[in-house]
């Protein structure tokens, strides 16, 4: 590959404004250091208006669902819908998101429920 389709991390997050962490320290294709990252919902430290997905099991598979994180004391919104997959719950989390500012999206994970780093990367 010519080094117009490689770049160096460092080179590429500074061309790029990338404020995420990139593993690599070597050459890379741009288009693998595009790795969602999601944050770990913690109750009472998450800002209300915020979106969260819900993971659990649903007989052998993951399936989750949204909801908007609302005050402390208020029960938070559950958007309806059928079980989604992780993919398809990240991409309506997005949808969720209003006005320019690209907020975070926070993970809960049910009692045996393990992060799949497939689905980006979880802080």
């Amino acid at each position: 590959m010519s080094r117009i389709g490689r770049v160096h991390a460092d080179e590429m997050r500074g061309l790029l404004g990338m404020a995420r962490h990139c593993p690599a320290r070597e050459a890379i294709e741009v288009r693998r250091c595009n790795v969602e990252i999601y944050h770990r919902y913690r109750e009472n430290a998450v800002a209300p208006g915020s979106i969260a997905v819900k993971f659990y099991h649903s007989g052998d598979q993951i399936r989750g669902f949204l909801r908007e994180v609302t005050p402390p004391g208020d029960d938070d919104t559950i958007f309806p819908g059928e079980e989604m997959e992780p993919h398809a719950a990240f991409r309506a989390a997005r949808n969720k998101m209003s006005g320019d500012v690209m907020r975070p999206i926070y993970v809960e994970l049910s009692e045996g429920v393990n992060w799949n780093p497939a689905w980006g990367q979880l802080e």
